[in-house]
């Protein structure tokens, strides 16, 4: 009796790791960020990918666009037949800069023109917008430039997309912080609209803790599924894609003079997180409500955490995606990732 349960464990856990279907993940977006580390895993990854988003081109208050695609990621795209969707952002997601675009209906003629021609010239799948740091009284000439640039560049067949902040609901909280959340960055996005306007919503549900608060999850399980719950009532599921974290977060103290020392909390890759974590003599535990790995551990007798997003926390995640029938998921970034999570997906091909 214990052979045969013994043997039905190790099935568990071989099917545990087996990748899923293409149908169960859905579409695959994974992101970069101009590092080298970001284009060496595109370049061992590529078979996986469906779509790379370059975060590669910026506006200024004038419209005017720069940027580009590395030659080497366009090279790697072309042999395996990866669409190319390179994100525009508002560089350092500047507010003020991007109010300035939102006053001028010229500027935003200006970056949908160049927006429109790098695409023909290119041959671009399309673009995403990844505005962030919008106040929220800029909502509505927001969604007006989305929506100038999505008439334009779907009449020459392309796609465009939009990357959006999460939340869980239009109430900001109590405290101090959470309004400012929902005020500057939370509450810029009209879900509703945007989902109607874009051909999909690149839904970025992680950072639910973020340097400026106290350690938590990058993206507990529980709170991407409150979050996701409350986009769907306004976008249609086919028009989702879930954000996936891959990148780990980790919180020591900080000083700088005796009177303010806090905690402070950076994303890490994933190597990284288990390097100091080891240096320290750390251990994981796995959280089964945020459904990922935490290890606190004593470094000079101050505890020190880690928030890990690794295989494990991933394919949970995906788990999302084969229940709320999603369209697929948006991975930021590539190079911050552990590698095993690409046993979790299928290969293209």
């Amino acid at each position: 009796m214990r052979s045969y349960f013994s043997f039905l464990v190790a099935l568990v856990v071989v099917f545990a790791h087996l990748p899923l279907s293409a149908q169960q993940t859905g579409e695959r977006i994974f992101y970069t960020d101009g590092g080298e580390d970001s284009q060496r895993s595109f370049e061992r990854y590529a078979q996986y990918i469906d779509i790379v988003g370059p975060q590669c081109l910026k506006v200024d208050e004038d419209g005017i666009v720069w940027g580009g695609v590395d030659k080497r990621m366009k090279d790697i795209a072309k042999k395996y037949g990866v669409k190319i969707m390179p994100l525009l952002v508002n560089p350092g997601f500047n507010q003020e800069m991007l109010h300035k675009v939102l006053t001028s209906r010229e500027a935003q003629e200006r970056c949908v023109s160049t927006l429109l021609e790098l695409c023909k010239k290119e041959g671009w799948y399309g673009i995403q917008y990844d505005f962030e740091n919008i106040h929220i009284s800029d909502k509505a000439a927001f969604t007006a430039f989305f929506k100038l640039a999505a008439d334009s560049l779907k009449k020459y067949g392309f796609s465009i997309s939009i990357a959006v902040v999460p939340r869980a609901s239009d109430y900001a909280g109590e405290g101090d912080y959470q309004k400012w959340m929902y005020e500057y960055w939370r509450g810029g996005y009209d879900y509703k609209a945007l989902g109607a306007i874009a051909d999909f919503i690149s839904f970025m549900s992680y950072d639910q803790h973020t340097r400026r608060t106290t350690p938590g999850p990058v993206a507990g399980y529980t709170w991407m599924e409150r979050c996701l719950n409350y986009i769907l009532q306004q976008v249609p599921k086919e028009k989702i894609s879930l954000g996936l974290a891959l990148y780990s977060d980790y919180w020591y103290p900080s000083f700088t003079n005796p009177q303010t020392v806090n905690a402070w909390g950076r994303a890490l890759k994933y190597t990284d997180a288990i390097g100091i974590m080891e240096s320290a003599g750390g251990k994981q535990e796995w959280h089964e409500r945020d459904k990922m790995y935490v290890s606190v551990f004593e470094r000079d007798e101050i505890y020190e955490h880690i928030y890990f997003e690794d295989a494990r926390s991933f394919q949970a995640r995906l788990e999302l995606v084969k229940k709320y029938n999603l369209r697929g998921i948006s991975c930021w970034r590539l190079g911050q990732e552990d590698p095993a999570i690409f046993k979790a997906l299928p290969a293209r091909k």
